[in-house]
This record gives structure tokens, sequence and C-alpha cells, in this order.
């Protein structure tokens, strides 16, 4: 029998038990993968729903697998709002099939399939979704109507006016309708509309769905119709009216939403905010500036920085720096200012809010300061990077742990030699991790 020399078998043994125990950890990207294949169905949607909240694609065909094969109403409708989320076209056809045969499979799942057929604002199911109309299939039919309304098919107002005069039309599926006319910008809806928007007896939801309907069609000769019932008695229909008056560049819709900012109600003055920030209405901003020190609604004061910002004159903008600087103004106005220079503003607005953030970094002013950070992570654009590069070194760990979390959400790979310095000299493991698996995806993409 041949003998082995005992070092040779010492080395033998050494090379299986490197072979078996020295292998490089395993991924993220590699234990995703395995758990999209073999995971069980809470893991797999587990998976998704963090994929989804990255917006990580990496793993799409293995997801589009799973669609098509797997059976579990559940984990299909995970998906479905996986690609939606995105949104994404990938799984269209899918889609389709499920609805067009919507006899083989769970209730939920072809509701699902019709909510990301809309979200895509996809064509291709309208002619079952008309089927559906036609033959008054109970289930989905307001399914159906939302998925026309999304198409923005101006060929579908005749079947959708028809649904309206059913006999069997109940009143949800009338205000579905009504919001699908305004989405297709129904034309040959506009008598039907101006007719429900003045009618003080009508339902005030189907009243506030038909002004809006009205905004989103466009016809000017709606701005009449739009301006009498911003005077209205229910202050949700003058709401709805007012907010469709700022899809109209005319004098007496810009009239009518300044009037408005002095509503007794918040809600057609923060709509009137909002459309004046849509029309960018110059003669607003001193009545702007006072909403924004005086008004008592936070939603009012809020859309009146963001209409200021809109505006985008020298007064606008120096107003809302001032604002922003100014440590007598309540914290919470001061933070939304804040946001809206970086995300909105140009450079010169930019610096002054570096300038301000830094201010407020010492000790006495560290929550102030967190404030402002937490506001700025929140502004997925590339306005905000400086800002970000400034927590890559604070002495809080979580607050390191949120910068690496924008550079890789936000896939920003000017960052990335700040985050190798991290991952090669942090001193808590876990953010080391962290920006190692921040720079293998921004490496990846």
């Amino acid at each position: 029998m041949r003998r082995y020399r005992p070092a040779l078998c010492i080395a033998l043994l050494a090379c299986a038990l490197s072979a078996s125990f020295g292998q490089e950890p395993e991924s993220q990207a590699q234990r995703r993968e395995a758990t999209l294949r073999y995971g069980i169905e809470t893991q797999v949607i587990e998976l998704i729903g963090a994929l989804r909240a990255e917006r990580d694609q990496d793993f799409d065909p293995l997801i589009l697998e799973l669609l098509s094969n797997s059976n579990s109403p559940k984990l299909r409708i995970a998906i479905l709002d996986y690609f939606a989320a995105l949104p994404s076209d990938k799984a269209e056809s899918q889609a389709l099939r499920f609805i067009e045969e919507r006899d083989n499979y769970q209730e939920a799942l072809v509701l699902s399939a019709f909510s990301y057929l809309a979200k895509l604002k996809s064509r291709s199911a309208l002619k079952a979704a008309y089927a559906i109309l036609r033959d008054e299939e109970r289930r989905y039919i307001q399914a159906a109507v939302k998925l026309i309304g999304a198409s923005a098919d101006p060929a579908s107002a005749d079947e959708l006016l028809a649904a309206y005069e059913a006999a069997e039309a109940g009143a949800a599926l009338k205000q579905e309708i009504i919001v699908a006319l305004g989405e297709i910008k129904a034309g040959s809806a506009l008598e039907l509309l101006s007719r429900i928007v003045e009618d003080e007896a009508a339902d005030k939801v189907d009243r506030m769905y038909a002004a809006t309907a009205l905004g989103r069609i466009g016809d000017k000769a709606s701005v009449a119709v739009l301006e009498r019932a911003s005077a209205t008695n229910d202050p949700n229909v003058r709401a709805s009216a007012v907010e469709a008056l700022g899809g109209f560049d005319t004098a007496n819709a810009r009239a009518a939403l300044v009037n408005a900012l002095r509503d007794a109600h918040v809600l057609p003055r923060a709509a009137a905010a909002r459309g004046i920030a849509k029309l960018g209405v110059e003669d607003a901003v001193p009545a702007l500036e006072f909403k924004v020190a005086y008004d008592p609604e936070r939603s009012v004061r809020e859309a009146s920085i963001d209409a200021l910002a809109a505006i985008g004159t020298k007064r606008a903008w120096d107003f809302l720096v001032g604002y922003a600087e100014d440590a007598k103004s309540p914290s919470q106005y001061r933070v939304k200012a804040f946001s809206v220079l970086i995300a909105k503003g140009g450079a010169a607005q930019r610096d002054a809010m570096l300038k301000l953030f830094l201010a407020n970094a010492g000790e006495k002013e560290r929550p102030f300061y967190l404030t402002l950070a937490r506001a700025f992570l929140l502004i997925d654009e590339e306005s905000a990077a400086p800002f970000v590069e400034k927590l890559y070194a604070d002495k809080d760990f979580s607050v390191r742990l949120s910068a690496i979390a924008w550079a890789e959400r936000t896939r920003y790979k000017a960052h990335i030699n700040e985050l190798r310095r991290i991952a090669e000299g942090d001193g808590t493991e876990a953010v080391k991790k962290r920006a190692l698996s921040a720079i293998e995806r921004l490496e990846r993409n």
C-alpha cells in the first residue's frame, strides 16, 4: 500500500479546511438572491418590501419569475405593489392576463392588477374595462372606471357617460365616473359637471369631484362656474373650486385665488396658496408673507411657504431666507422654509442654509441641528448632498448611518470616497458594515 508522508497529509488537510471554512462571507446580494429563490413566502414578501423601500431593481428578473410561477395570490399582490411603487411596466403583461382571465384568479389579485395598470396609466386593459362597465360586473366595475380614468384616453368619454346614466349606477360608482371624466379631460361632460357643481342640493362629494374634474378638463368656460362655487356655503366645495381655479391662468382666476386667501375656513385658504403656487401669482407675495407669519393654521403657513418658493422672485426668496434664519420664528416653519430653500432655491439660498445649519452645530443648539438634518435627509436631490456630507463625521453613529442611507438610496456616487473612509476607519462596526453595503450597491450600479 502506498504511504503518504505526515507533512503532505497535514498540507492536504489544511487545504481542505481552507476550502470549507475560508470562503468569503456571503454578500447581501447573494443572500437576497437566495431568499428570492428558496425562501418561504413571508421571507420573500418581507424582502420585496425592503427592495421596494430601497428602490432596488437589481432582482427584477427573479421577481418576475415569481410573479409568473407562484400560486400565492398574497405574494403576487406584493410583487404587483412592488412594480407599481417604482413604477415599472415590467409586469404589465402578467397583470393584463390576471384581468382578462379574471374568473380564474382571486378577486384581490385581479383588483391589484387593476391598481397596478392604473398606476402605469396603461391602456392595455381598456377593452376588458369597457366590457366590465357594459356587463355591470359589480366586483370590478369601480376598479375598471379608475383604470379608464388613469388611462387618460378621451375616447373613453362615451363609455363613462353611458355608465353614469345607467339605472344601476350607485352613488359611489357615479363619483368614480365623475373623477374619471376629469382625468380623461372629457369635454363632452362639461354640461353635466357644471350642473353638478352649481346644484346646492347635490351631494357635496359629487360637487367637489365635479369641480376638480372641471379644473382638469381646463375649458376656460368653467372659470365662471368655479368662481361662483368658490363662494358657496360648503367650505369643502369652496376648497375644491378654489383648487380647480389654479388650473386656469386668467385674470379672473388669479383674482379669485388671492381673494380666497382670506376665506374663513382653512381648506379654501390652503387651496388658494397651492393654486397661487401653480400659477406663480407674483401679486400674491405680500399676502403670502402675511400667511406665513400669522395664519393660525399650519397647512396654510406651509402651503404659503411653498407658494413663495414657486413664485421665486427676489423678494420671495429674501423673505424665506430671513424667516429661516430668524430664531424668533416658530421652529417647525423655520424647518419648512429651510427644506424648501434647499430643494427649490438656487446656490445663494443653499449657501445661506448651509451656514445656518453649521451655525447650529454646537451642543446647545444640537436639537435644532438634528431637526434640520432630518429635514434635508428627506430630500432625494443633489442639492442636499453638501449638507449630508457634513453628517459623515457626526459624533452620533445613528446620524452617520442616516447619511449613508441617503447616499445609498439616492445612489449618489460622488460620496463614495467618504463611504470608503467610513468603511475603513469608523469606530462603530455597524456603521462600517452599512458603508460597505452602500459601496457595493453604488459600484454595482
